[in-house]
């Protein structure tokens, strides 16, 4: 999910599994963060963590 608030901070979310279990990452960016940049942030860090888990 991606959302841009009136103050034009960005949020992105991404659901990922980790031992079988569901979480809804959240990552809030601040006005200078441009949308798409936040998603590539949001997906490199849930490659890092499926990576961390094996």
């Amino acid at each position: 999910m991606y959302l841009e608030l009136e103050n034009n901070q960005k949020i992105c979310s991404n659901y990922i599994e980790i031992q079988a279990k569901s979480f809804a990452l959240v990552l809030f960016f601040s006005e200078i963060v441009k949308l798409g940049m936040g998603n590539l942030y949001l997906n490199d860090l849930v490659k890092k963590i499926k990576k961390l888990e094996g």
